[in-house]
């Protein structure tokens, strides 16, 4: 079975739902650890967003492309770019099992603005080691 790490409410890690469609940055409620190999994976999902309530997104999970688009080697920012957009648009993503490798695809609506970066290095999560 998956690790799944979930955060107990979406305000818990500075996610909130956007208040109006004019809002600026907003994504789906993930929260990703990039590797020393430069890999993202999913560190948690927070409770009550897009990517909760699909159910198919664990902690684990590489992410492999945003709309088509390979991140594997790319800088934070420029993940979170991807990800992130206007409130209510839809985001494809390509993710990786952490437990059998297999692949599927989601299709999230973008609804929680957050405050701080969802794109992290291994060092900010778990220490330098």
């Amino acid at each position: 079975t998956p690790l799944q790490l979930r955060a107990s409410s979406a305000a818990d890690y500075g996610a909130f739902p956007a208040k109006s469609p004019m809002a600026r940055e907003c994504s789906v409620g993930i929260q990703f650890v990039m590797d020393k190999k430069q890999r993202v994976r999913v560190h948690q999902v927070v409770l009550g967003t897009a990517a909760d309530d699909c159910k198919r997104i664990h902690a684990g999970d590489m992410l492999v492309r945003v709309d088509g688009v390979e991140v594997t080697g790319k800088q934070p920012d420029a993940i979170e770019k991807l990800v992130a957009g206007s409130y209510g648009t839809p985001v494809s993503l390509t993710l990786e099992s952490g437990h059998d490798r297999e692949r599927r695809s989601v299709r999230l609506n973008r609804k929680q603005t957050l405050n701080g970066p969802f794109v992290l290095q291994s060092q900010e999560v778990f220490g330098s080691t």
